[in-house]
């Protein structure tokens, strides 16, 4: 049986079709849109408790934590967090640095957030109950 042979243009589409290929999957960022189950206000600030976000961010509204210990504290977590919406929640969590500039240094563009890497420290359970808590904040 004979194998077809690839003319000129073919090997071109092919090279390109690969190069594209290679270049999509070496890519650093993409921006993938999911909708979310709702999760639980109560379960997430529970979340937030247990993973020791009351170490460097104080809550509006939440008179029973703890003070920050945080030499290098975080923002005070309010009622804009719901006015942002879940999607603004979530990226906050997860690329904490997506959106510093002015908020913890003013002035300042060039820093990154010291908060913690939390993607393995948290279910998807929990990241759900926990920006249903952030979200639901007054």
């Amino acid at each position: 049986m004979r194998r077809p042979v690839a003319t000129g243009w073919t090997f071109v589409f092919l090279l390109v079709v690969s190069t594209v290929s290679f270049a999509a999957a070496t890519e650093v960022s993409e921006t993938v849109t999911l909708k979310l189950p709702a999760g639980n206000p109560l379960a997430g600030r529970a979340t937030f408790q247990e993973l020791s976000c009351t170490s460097c961010h104080r809550v509006t509204g939440e008179k029973d934590f703890a003070e920050p210990v945080s030499a290098n504290p975080g923002p005070t977590l309010g009622g804009y967090l719901g006015r942002e919406g879940a999607q603004s929640v979530a990226l906050s969590i997860f690329v904490p640095s997506h959106d510093i500039r002015g908020v913890l240094r003013p002035g300042r563009e060039d820093e990154l957030s010291p908060m913690g890497d939390f993607t393995k420290a948290m279910t998807v359970q929990q990241f759900l109950d926990l920006i249903a808590y952030l979200s639901s904040l007054e």
